[in-house]
């Protein structure tokens, strides 16, 4: 147990796992940069959303997330860190120095363990709130959930159904595989 009496945050757990496998599939990282600049987005609640549904087999709704933690910790540690990176980036063409290219790195790696932290804690908060459904005897689990779970989490323009498309269908690939 912590100081306050919350468990220590698992920065290895299932939430995790499954964010960094969906990430790395093709389209997925271009869908959540996406919804996080277009739509405003918290790519950690999509993720989360995603993860209810095709890993815990739950239904969720943006009602579900108000209470989930970490909205100051994604406003005053995420969000400036990503603004940093990014203004580092701009800074590291092929004339930058090396000492630029390597604070980006550093940056980055700040910004991702940020990220990490906050998948932590919702992953505390998560479990308890969304356990994995029981197999249903002799039924197949129910396909599409994390897709019912960004639209019921995210709305539904244009941009925002294309990019929610992407990331469930690889969190059903990851799920099933």
């Amino acid at each position: 147990m912590g100081e306050k009496g919350l468990p220590v945050l698992d920065l290895d757990n299932p939430f995790w796992q499954f964010s960094c496998a969906v990430y790395a599939m093709p389209g997925v990282a271009a869908a959540c940069i996406a919804l996080q600049d277009e739509a405003g987005a918290d790519v950690n609640l999509v993720l989360l959303a995603a993860w209810a549904g095709a890993s815990r087999g739950r239904a969720v709704t943006a009602v579900d997330f108000a209470e989930a933690p970490g909205k100051q910790w994604h406003e005053e540690i995420i969000r400036p860190l990503r603004a940093l990176r990014r203004t580092a980036k701009s800074h590291t063409g092929p004339i930058a120095d090396p000492a630029v290219e390597a604070l980006y790195h550093q940056l980055l790696a700040c910004e991702l363990g940020a990220e990490r932290i906050r998948q932590a804690e919702l992953h505390r908060w998560a479990d308890p709130r969304f356990p994995a459904q029981p197999p249903r005897l002799g039924l197949a689990p129910r396909r599409g959930l994390a897709h019912d779970n960004l639209v019921a989490t995210l709305g539904g323009t244009h941009l925002i159904a294309s990019a929610m498309t992407t990331i469930a269908l690889a969190a059903e690939v990851r799920c099933i595989a």
